[in-house]
This record gives structure tokens, C-alpha cells and sequence, in this order.
């Protein structure tokens, strides 16, 4: 142990050199490694699926329908480019937080005639946006750390941002690759951050680059062996002949026995001939198990299970299934609120502001600072996971609900679905059903608790007429 060779250092100082070699790699293995695509695909399907959507309450059930029908059309003109609604916006991001570790957004104001819902869009932008080179002390005090900004008291005001992509293919004005100074109100930066003052991310993968490209090499060496052996079918053996005439030769060459064979092909050997077929090993009982390890390894850092990102169910059952799939989604839940604080959260803040300045809903108090906060205090919706065993789990959740131990709007929460929409939705149902005379099971009225003693009452009669003992006397008591 004492020959370990360590670093000492922030954070910041020890990712410095190394941060965009990092990247580099992460997103090479993204694109060549199937292991990898799939990993990162399983882990944006898991946090974000078809996105995190909001929950708003507001004074009134009209605000709440107000502010849910404004999100849902500000949602499709979300992205700059018009090629993502808000939860593709999300999708990508994670995507891109995965592979680079981080990711910035810019909240792009936009002119009333531009033809959008609200005045603001987003713009998704790579890493190298933000220079990792811009480090300095300006004359005002304030501190820049990899092309962020702190203040004397460690507060994020600015983000130090190329105008176009630094590595970009087409051809830009040299003044352009300068980076200039965005204030923070209008950058969201998306990263996990593992240490304090940690200002910029890491790839998701980093702890498992090597390894996965040991394992590539060594799939690759398995592979190259295979081709190798395949080479070389089979060898002729031949008696021992003083000489070989010359024309004999160019037989051969010309297409007799080493000719290129074609299914079906019979070769006519000369006297004496002989064929040996190579018989090349096989992988042998350690190919299996090692790749087991070292992908369920890389499956570990990515927040997954080994199934999720090779689709290898072989060795599963129900219980270790279900096992895996709890870690990963306790995990997930902590990647999710991330996202919510980091970016949610911040857009939704940004969305009530221009909804009030436009005038499209008026929220009491707004102007104040407790009412600010009031309106922007909701809850949102993550993507729900599906039961792996409906029929059970759905009993547990309806005992759950009758003992009181949770909601039902827990319940249909925990499902990424909005409860309100869901009662409203059942109610239109049945207003349709009566309208047409349609009659469900679903349809029954609940029975309440004077139904259900009732019940009980009469049970116990019918019991007490048949053997007759007690329940009689005390129903008449």
C-alpha cells in the first residue's frame, strides 16, 4: 500500500488536466461501444423517459388550468431550434449529462412578434461552451474557475461562454471564439457535484473508462482469434515425391484445390492426399463469466443493472430482479430531484414570470416575495415504473390506500400521472357512459362505512336465523 500513488487537491484542480481527455473518451465509447450507447439510452429512459412534467396548484381550479394548459403549449416551442418540445430538451440533457458530465442550457429571451406562446426559449449546449482555460481573478474581486464566476461569497453571478462552439465545422470570425460573460440568471448548468466547490462535471463513466476498454480489447482479441482460426479451414497432407512438376503447380493456383470453395464444392484430391480440418478452440467456460463481471462492474457506475444495459435476463428471477430494479430506482430518484432543482425548477420560476408579465394570469400577491415563492412551490411529476408484478403489486397499493398508510394520489404520483387529470378523466367516463346508458363494474358507487356495518349487521342475522345465538339479541338491543 505504501507505493499507491495518490493526488492531493480540490476537486477542481485534480479534474483540470484531465477533464476534456475525459470527455473525449466518454463519448467515443458512446459511440463504438454497444455497451455504452445502451447504458446511456437505459440511463436517460430512467430519470427522464418522456419527461418531468409540473404539478401546479394555484388559488383557483381556473389558475391550475390555466397555468397546466400554458405549460403544455409553451412545452412544444421550448427549444431553440424547434427540433425538441421541453421533454425531448430533457432527454437530450441527460443524454449529454451521461456522456459529458455536464451540460449548460441558455435561457434565450425572444421578441413579442416572433410568434411563440411566452417570449423565452432554451438552447442546449455542449461543455466546451464554458472554457475550462478561463481561470483569473477580475478587478472587481470576483473570481472565475474554469469559466465560472463566483462572487467574495462563493455565489455564481456569470457564466464565461463561447458564442459558437469552439470545434465547430464551419468557419467563424476569429473575434467570435472569445468567450463572453453571461450572467447566471439566463445559464443553467446541469452537472452531479461530488465534492464541495466542485465547479464543473465529470463523465458519468469515468471511474470505468479503462475498464471498458479492457474489455473491449479483449472481446477483440477473442474475435481476431476466431477470424484467424477461420483462416485456415483445413491442410492438405501430401506423400513425399522427389519433385513437383511445375504445371502441377499452377493447377493448384489456378483454381483446383485452392481454389476459393463455394457451398456444395467438391475438391479431388491426388493419390495419396489426405485433408486434416483445423479444429480451433472454442472461447472456453471463462469467456462468460469474466465478461459477467467486468459489464456488471460498469453497469454498477452507470446507476443500472447488468440486464438493463447487455438485455441479458438468463440468470434472472422475479426476486433478483426486483431487487436490482429497487437500488436503481432509488438512484434514479436522486439523479431525478438533481434535474428538478438544477433545471425544472428554474424553468418553471422563469415560465410563471412571463405568464404574469403578459398579463395571460393574474396570481395574487405575485409582486411579493412570499407570493413569488407561494406560486413556484409545486410538485412535479416524475416518470413512473411500471409493476413487475401488476396483480400483486396493485393489491398491495389498494390495502395500502384502505389502511391509510398512503393516497391515492400518492399512488397515481408514484405512477407519473397527475391525480387531478386522472379523476377528471374518470369522471368524463362516466358522464359519457350515462349518457349512452352504459353500465361498468368500476361504475358502482363506493360503499361507505354505514354500508359496511350494515353489511356486517345483516350477516350476522342471517347467521343468527340459521343457528341462532346472540346476534339476534344484540340487534334488537
Amino acid at each position: 500500500m505504501r507505493y499507491w500513488p495518490t493526488t492531493s487537491g480540490s476537486q477542481n484542480r485534480q479534474m483540470f488536466s484531465d477533464l476534456q481527455t475525459l470527455r473525449e473518451r466518454s463519448r467515443d465509447m458512446a459511440r463504438n461501444l454497444p455497451w455504452m450507447a445502451s447504458a446511456e439510452h437505459s440511463f436517460a429512459s430512467n430519470i427522464i423517459a418522456n419527461g418531468i412534467v409540473p404539478n401546479p396548484a394555484g388559488e383557483t381550479e381556473e389558475i391550475r388550468k390555466t397555468l397546466t394548459k400554458s405549460w403544455r403549449r409553451w412545452c412544444s416551442t421550448a427549444e431553440t431550434s424547434g427540433t425538441l418540445d421541453f421533454g425531448l430538451l430533457q432527454h437530450l440533457a441527460a443524454r449529454t449529462l451521461f456522456t459529458s458530465g455536464e451540460v449548460f442550457i441558455r435561457i434565450r429571451p425572444r421578441r413579442a412578434d416572433d410568434d411563440l406562446y411566452l417570449p423565452f426559449q432554451l438552447q442546449v449546449l455542449d461543455a466546451e461552451y464554458v472554457p475550462l482555460d478561463k481561470n483569473e481573478i477580475l478587478a472587481d474581486g470576483n473570481k472565475v474557475v474554469m469559466g465560472v464566476e463566483f462572487n467574495k461569497i462563493g455565489a455564481i453571478v456569470a457564466y464565461w461562454m463561447h458564442q459558437e462552439h469552439p470545434s465547430d465545422i464551419v468557419a467563424i470570425d476569429t473575434g467570435t471564439k472569445l468567450p463572453v460573460r453571461v450572467d447566471a440568471r439566463h445559464v443553467i448548468h446541469i452537472f452531479d457535484q461530488q465534492r464541495p466547490e466542485q465547479v464543473r462535471g465529470v463523465p458519468w463513466m469515468a471511474p470505468s473508462i479503462v475498464r471498458m476498454n479492457d474489455v473491449k480489447d479483449y472481446e477483440d482479441a477473442e474475435v481476431n482469434r476466431k477470424k484467424t482460426a477461420a483462416l485456415y479451414p483445413g491442410f492438405v497432407t501430401s506423400p513425399e515425391l522427389d519433385e513437383t512438376p511445375l504445371d502441377e503447380e499452377e493447377d493448384d493456383l489456378e483454381g483446383g484445390l485452392f481454389a476459393v470453395p463455394e457451398p456444395g464444392t467438391m475438391v479431388k484430391l491426388g493419390p495419396g492426399e489426405d485433408v486434416t480440418f483445423n479444429a480451433p478452440p472454442d472461447t472456453g467456460v471463462t469467456y462468460d463469466p469474466h465478461m459477467k463481471m467486468q459489464l456488471r462492474s460498469v453497469a454498477m457506475v452507470a446507476d443500472l443493472t447488468y440486464e438493463q444495459i447487455t438485455g441479458d435476463l438468463s440468470d434472472v428471477n422475479f426476486s433478483s430482479i426486483r431487487a436490482g430494479l429497487n437500488e436503481m430506482q432509488r438512484r434514479a430518484g436522486r439523479v431525478q430531484k438533481m434535474i428538478i432543482h438544477q433545471l425544472c425548477q428554474r424553468v418553471w420560476n422563469r415560465f410563471l414570470d412571463e405568464m404574469v408579465l403578459s398579463g395571460r394570469v393574474k396570481i395574487k400577491g405575485y409582486d411579493t416575495v412570499d407570493g413569488r415563492w407561494d406560486a413556484r412551490d409545486i410538485r412535479w411529476i416524475k416518470p413512473g415504473w411500471r409493476y413487475t408484478d401488476p396483480e400483486a403489486e396493485q393489491a398491495a397499493d389498494a390495502s395500502a390506500v384502505k389502511n391509510g398508510f398512503k393516497s391515492r394520489a400518492e399512488i397515481i404520483l408514484d405512477s407519473g400521472r397527475d391525480p387531478i387529470q386522472v379523476e377528471e378523466q374518470i369522471q368524463e367516463e362516466r358522464e359519457r357512459a350515462k349518457e349512452k346508458g352504459l353500465q361498468f363494474d368500476v361504475d358502482a358507487p363506493p360503499k361507505t362505512v354505514a354500508d359496511i356495518e350494515m353489511a356486517k349487521i345483516s350477516a350476522e342475522a342471517k347467521k343468527a336465523s340459521a343457528g341462532g345465538v346472540g346476534a339476534t339479541d344484540r340487534i334488537a338491543a
